[in-house]
Parts: C-alpha cells; structure tokens; sequence
C-alpha cells in the first residue's frame, strides 16, 4: 500500500484536463456538428457536411506500472497516462491541423521521449506518436517497511522541499514484524532481517531502475536479529543477533557476513560470532569511520569495534576498540555527519549526553573514554508523558533533533561547533503527528528530515542557517488505518 498525503483530496474532473489517458484508446464522442472523429481513421463528413475531424494518438513503451506521464497536445490538452500501451487525446482536431506532442511531467523514476510527434490531423495520425520511457536509478530512494504486512514500499524524496512520491512496481515482501534496514551507499541495494524463532534471515534486495525492489537471496542467521549495519565499503554486513531465539544461548552476539558490493549478494559468515552481554541491543555505525558502536542498556554501556577493513583479526571481524559508561538505560545513538561529537539518549534520565570520539591515539572514531559527558536534560513541550525515542543530526553537523512520541513533537538544539554542548532552539520544538524514528536525507545547504510514528510520516523542510524545522507540503503521509511503519532506510 502506498503512503498518500493525509490532508490531500484529489478531486480532478477528467473534463478539467481534456480527458483522461491510462494506456488504453479514448472512445471517440461526436463533436459539436454531429461528426464523429475516428480513432485512427477518418471521421466525418455527415450532419449536413461537417469537416472531418481526427483524434492524435500513438503508444507509450516502458512505462512501468504505478507512474505516470502528463503529455500535451499543441501545449494544451493535458492527458495522464499511467501504463504502457495506446493513448489518444480525447479533443479531435480538424483534418490537416497542425499538432505537436510534446510532455509535460516525466514519472518519477523515468526519462521519456517522444518521437513523431508533431504532423497533420489525418486518417493514421491517431497510432503515429511514440513516446518512448527508459527507467532511471533513484539515488534518493525511500524505504519504508510495514511491520504488520511486510511490505516494503519504495518512494523517491525530494531534499528540498521534503516531498515524498510514489514509485513504480509492486511492493516487495518481507515478514511481518521484519525489521531493521540498511540501504548501501550506491542506492543500488537495500537488507533487511526477517525475524523467526526458528529460522531468522538476513535477505538483500536489488533496487533497479525506476526504484523497483527485488529479493536478491537469503542468508541464515544465528538468531534474531535486533541491529543491522555495513561497512563504510560496503563489502561486510554486521548483524546484532539473539542466539537465544533459535539456541537457547542467552548472550547476544555481533555476526559478519560478506557482501559483494558490486551485486549485493550476501556470503557466508565472516569469522566466528563476537559475543556480548545479554542485554546489548541496540547497533550504530560511524559515518566516517570503520567504527560500530554497541548500546549495552542493561549495564549502561557504549562499546566501539573496529569493523570492514580496520578490524585487527580474521577480515571483516569486529574488535573491541572502547567501552564508555552511558546514562541509564541508553536507548539512541547518532554521530555528527563530520564525526566530530557523538550524541546519546537516555529514555530513564530524559538526556543527552555528548560524547567525543577520538580523533587521535586510539582507532579514529572510538568513543572518548570520559567519566563524565556533558548531559543536556530534554524539557516536556507538552501535557503528556515525556517520551524521547530518536536523535538526527542536520548534514551541515550544526543541528540535533530530538522525537518525543508522547508528546508528539521533535526538538530542535544548536550544536557549539566547538565544545559539542546544545543549546535549544528559540522555537524548542515542532509539531509532529508522526514523531517517533528520526532520519535526515540531502545536504547542508538542501535538507529534509523525516519522521514516522505508527502509519504517519511526518516531513519537515531544514533552514539552513537556523536549523529551524517546517512542515511540508504535504506535512505528512499516512499509511493506511491498520499499518505500521517499522522501519525505513533513505538512499543518499
């Protein structure tokens, strides 16, 4: 199912546009004289000697189903067309006049031309236009995986202004309850773990052109997985597992598995498993660094590995590189784009504490060892429960994001590009219907942010000079009454 804007009727007369296409052929309709235009061939010349009219038409290749295409008949006459096939105008033009096909909207994901398309009204002038689609690859693809059905559903966002599309082709299907996802840097590959109690997956998916999603094989897991990163390369895949759903062993693990970045198939484990404690859930990755990080929430805990290329053993394997006290229960991690400060949340104290990952000594991206990171305690906007989940970064580093589902609103902090601390925003928080996970997309001059709660995604546009958050237009999309959005990825 397709997310579709909450507050955007669309009520569009065919009549309004001079008619509706879809692929298929218009029925022809006498025009005003009592002629009747032919659908490729000649109309006319009944009711006391009306000029002959024809209708302007051809065929459209490669558009897949699901876009759609605006085409326009001498710069007027818009008609939609939303498969491949025939289409006609509906409005006839009189024998021997000029007409010019030209498009008016591509689809989304797709670069179409038009050949023979200008002539004069004729008898074949109805199956002479060819408009031709050939399939682009979304870089700035948009995945959201519904947790009730499974399906992934794919869209294509715009940074600037937050808009989100629909793509073409059906939707892809995972498990219920599958959850989380990683898209690779490309845009060209997208994973996800299945969940099971008795035979957990690590599947990958292609995401060819025009932002099709396709299942691209499975790999079996150890036990369920709760985390999901890849390497900065690409080459290895790093999965939390929960050996105890399928073994009965209690403590958590860190699996790699190879990926060949250039298919996205997924090889065989890496290495023997990195054992944890039993309550390390939670799995973050540097952005500019081979560095993981682990949240330990039951012994409140921040560990950092060597991962891809700068792990020390077997190839791939992570190593243990730091282990950094957190406040209680940390429960959501994210790391400046520029990888200057390191950001955690704690749902039991309601704070941030702020973390400096090293840039010399140690391995570049562990976190600094310190007793005592700054905290900044988050304040209620509201009446309800004060219930912090998620934390973004704006892509220019300057900007911290704060979802609080309870409440329903996201907070905005400035980030000291000097010691790390936030400081709240003249507004301190925005209105969000959909707060809950975090994601922001585009770059720090050109950024959007994203968040989903339930079936509602909450879109915002990002000011660039005061990190100050605006609703969209759409400002959100909903999923239907039923369906949840358990997790989603974005292409870069």
């Amino acid at each position: 199912m397709k997310i579709q804007p909450m507050a955007l009727v669309i009520a569009a007369a065919c009549t309004a546009l001079g008619g509706c296409g879809g692929g298929g052929s218009s029925t022809p309709t006498p025009t005003p004289g009592g002629s009747t235009p032919g659908g490729g061939g000649g109309g006319g010349g009944g009711g006391g000697g009306t000029a002959a009219t024809y209708l302007i038409g051809g065929s459209v290749q490669g558009l897949l189903p699901g876009e759609t295409l605006t085409l326009l008949n001498n710069g007027g006459n818009p008609l939609q067309v939303t498969q491949a096939g025939n289409f006609q105008f509906p409005t006839a033009l009189a024998a021997g006049a000029a007409y010019s096909v030209t498009i008016a909207a591509q689809p989304n994901a797709a670069t179409c031309t038009v050949s023979q398309g200008s002539g004069s009204a004729s008898a074949t002038s109805a199956t002479t236009v060819t408009v031709a689609c050939t399939q682009s690859q979304v870089k700035n693809i948009a995945l959201f995986l519904d947790s009730t059905t499974g399906n992934l559903i794919n869209y294509s966002y715009n940074a600037t202004t937050a808009q989100l599309s629909p793509l073409a082709g059906p939707e892809a299907v995972t498990a219920a309850g599958a959850g989380p996802m990683a898209i690779d840097a490309s845009a060209t590959h997208a994973y996800v773990l299945l969940p099971s109690t008795t035979n957990p997956m690590l599947a990958a998916y292609t995401i060819g052109g025009g932002g099709v999603v396709q299942g691209a094989g499975q790999t079996a897991l150890s036990g369920a997985g709760t985390g999901l990163v890849l390497s900065q390369g690409g080459n290895f895949a790093y999965v939390l597992a929960n050996p105890s759903s399928t073994s009965g062993t209690s403590n958590m693990q860190l699996v790699t598995y190879s990926v060949t970045p250039s298919t996205g198939a997924i090889g065989s484990q890496v290495g023997a498993p990195l054992g944890l404690t039993n309550t390390a859930t939670l799995l973050y990755r540097n952005p500019i660094h081979n560095i993981a990080y682990v949240l330990d929430t039951g012994n409140d805990t921040i560990v950092s590995y060597s991962i891809g290329a700068s792990a020390s053993t077997t190839a791939g394997v992570p190593s243990a590189a730091s282990n950094v006290t957190a406040s209680a229960t940390p429960s959501a991690m994210v790391v400046t784009p520029n990888g200057a400060f390191a950001y955690v949340l704690s749902t039991t104290a309601k704070n941030i504490a702020m973390y400096v990952p090293t840039s010399s000594g140690n391995t570049p991206g562990n976190i600094l060892n310190t007793s005592a990171p700054t905290m900044t305690s988050i304040v209620s906007a509201g009446s309800g429960t004060l219930d912090p989940v998620s934390l973004a970064v704006d892509p220019s580093s300057k900007f911290l994001y704060v979802s609080d589902p309870g409440n329903r609103v996201i907070y905005q902090y400035v980030i000291n590009q000097t010691t790390g601390v936030l400081t709240a925003m003249p507004q301190a928080s925005v209105a969000a219907p959909g707060a809950g996970q975090l994601s922001v997309v585009g770059t720090a001059g050109a950024a959007s942010l994203y968040s989903a709660a339930g079936g509602v995604v909450s879109a915002f546009t990002i000011d660039p000079t005061s990190g100050q958050l605006t609703a969209a237009k759409p400002a959100e999309y909903t999923l239907g009454t039923k369906v949840d959005i358990g997790s989603m990825a974005f292409g870069q």
